[in-house]
């Protein structure tokens, strides 16, 4: 596997069946996880995302997901009807 830092362009991020090919799967702190393929290199370098190793995508994730978490507790209650609380996630 791959990691990959970097923010969705949003259209053209992902051409065609780039998601299913490459296996790209986005998770907090704009880390992006693909497959090995020489493709999922050309599709970051298209994307200007920039290779992490695994150690340094799980820790930008979890302080990504830290912070939010932080941030939620410190919303009042009137502010946090009908929104989520951050959750935390695991990076493959």
């Amino acid at each position: 596997m791959k990691y990959w830092l970097g923010a969705s362009t949003g259209v053209g991020f992902t051409v065609g069946n780039e998601i299913k090919r490459l296996e790209i799967r986005g998770y907090a702190g704009n880390i992006w996880v693909t497959n090995d393929k020489d493709a999922a290199v050309a599709w970051a370098a298209r994307n200007n995302l920039t290779e992490k190793t695994r150690a340094q995508a799980v820790t930008i994730q979890e302080t990504t997901i830290e912070n939010n978490i932080t941030a939620w507790n410190n919303i009042s209650d009137a502010d946090v009807k009908g929104q989520y609380r951050p959750s935390e996630g695991e990076i493959p």
